[in-house]
């Protein structure tokens, strides 16, 4: 009996804390573009899981930052360049020292990277598809490696997180993975940092009126059928493509062709595009395929009236609430207008129609209060939700 009182009596010692579990987190670069821009506000909103976990960031190549990355995060830069094979073993090596209790990853070559090491090295991974895999990759030899490499490797994933049911789709139908491990997560825009960024002068001279397309500049994004639209169109904004890509020199051409020097420029990649953007009177858009696209996302936030080719994945859902077969022609939202891929005549039509000033004052008015509906809030618990639920094993 005494000695069961002694027992009780003896000071408890706290029970001991959970070892704190590290996150890989991998991406090809920083370098300008969507899916890096998201990537970087996840980093950023990252920081409120800091008392929890540990963090390592990996980027494959070693390219100029365009997005700031947080000074807390340890940050491992290899040099792949570009390379699918260099990017597998180097990766593996980095991995192998970092010992991640899970990673997580944006693009096709840093997911089909962090596949094969998790099952190497025996960690689950969580990956995320950013763009409409089909239709991003295309029917020539390197869109068949490349979709190859998707079927391989994606279908051997914890977790696959993506924009849109269109993409889960395409995912299941024609790359194998499993529907029961892809989670929907819509991409984000923070307005207020879009707002704020919009404040600041333009790193650029600007014509007085234009309109602006945003992205880059490759065959997918389709600059030029903007400036074929706008030719057709001949409404008495500028035209300013911003961005940087390996079509700029063929862009240059055309618009010496067509005699609009003057009139259309090419001012290239700028770090604030907010800035700009926010003083264009139309923002267009005829790419050929999005993931989800965060320039009109960011264009609502500004209340930048918008027209944006009804490709796939995003645009439908975004500005009609509607899936995008269910869209024929020309189409006008409450948010927007929709035109069909590569219907240049629509698109200047479009381009003509905007040109009412009580047409752009309403779209105006609407476009943030749509933006809203995309908070990074629920991007990043939507994200953590996926994350846990890998590193804890379990559904999804």
């Amino acid at each position: 009996m005494t000695g069961e009182l002694r027992r009780a009596d003896a000071p408890q010692r706290p029970p001991p804390e959970p070892p704190r579990q590290r996150i890989a987190l991998v991406i090809n670069s920083f370098v300008g573009g969507g899916a890096e821009r998201v990537f970087s506000i996840f980093l950023r909103l990252a920081a409120d899981k800091r008392e929890r976990y540990d963090f390592t960031l990996i980027l494959l190549d070693r390219e100029p930052d365009a997005y700031a990355i947080p000074d807390w995060i340890e940050t491992i830069r290899l040099d792949c360049r570009k390379s699918l094979l260099r990017s597998i073993f180097a990766l593996t090596g980095a991995l192998r020292k970092v010992r991640p209790a899970l990673t997580f990853s944006f693009l096709t070559r840093a997911n089909a990277g962090c596949v094969i090491a998790a099952r190497v090295l025996g960690f689950p991974c969580v990956i995320s598809e950013r763009v409409h895999t089909s239709t991003h990759f295309g029917s020539g030899l390197h869109g068949k490696i490349s979709g190859a490499l998707v079927r391989l490797t994606y279908p051997r994933a914890d977790r696959v997180v993506t924009m849109n049911s269109e993409i889960v789709d395409d995912l299941a139908t024609n790359f194998g993975v499993s529907r029961e491990r892809i989670t929907v997560v819509a991409n984000p825009v923070d307005s207020s940092a879009v707002l704020q960024a919009a404040q600041q002068l333009p790193e650029i001279t600007l014509p007085e009126r234009f309109i602006l397309t945003v992205g880059r500049l490759t065959k997918g994004k389709n600059a030029a059928a903007v400036i074929e639209a706008y030719t057709q169109a001949d409404v008495p904004q500028a035209l300013v493509i911003l961005g940087e890509g390996p079509e700029r020199n063929a862009l240059a051409d055309l618009i010496c062709a067509k005699g609009l020097e003057g009139r259309v420029f090419l001012p290239g990649f700028v770090k604030n595009p907010y800035a700009v953007m926010a003083r264009a009177e139309i923002l267009a858009s005829a790419t050929l395929s999005e993931g989800s696209p965060n320039v009109l996302l960011e264009a609502l936030a500004l209340g930048v009236p918008t027209v944006f080719t009804n490709c796939p994945t995003g645009p439908a859902e975004m500005l009609a609430d509607k899936p995008r077969e269910d869209i024929k022609g020309l189409y006008e939202t409450p948010y927007g207008i929709l035109v069909p891929v590569g219907d240049i005549a629509a698109m200047a039509d479009a381009l003509v129609r905007l040109q009412d000033a009580d047409l752009r004052a309403r779209l105006r008015v609407a476009g943030p209060k749509r933006a809203a509906v995309y908070g990074p809030d629920r991007f990043v618990r939507g994200m953590w939700t996926v994350i846990e639920s890998g590193l804890a094993g379990g559904a999804v």
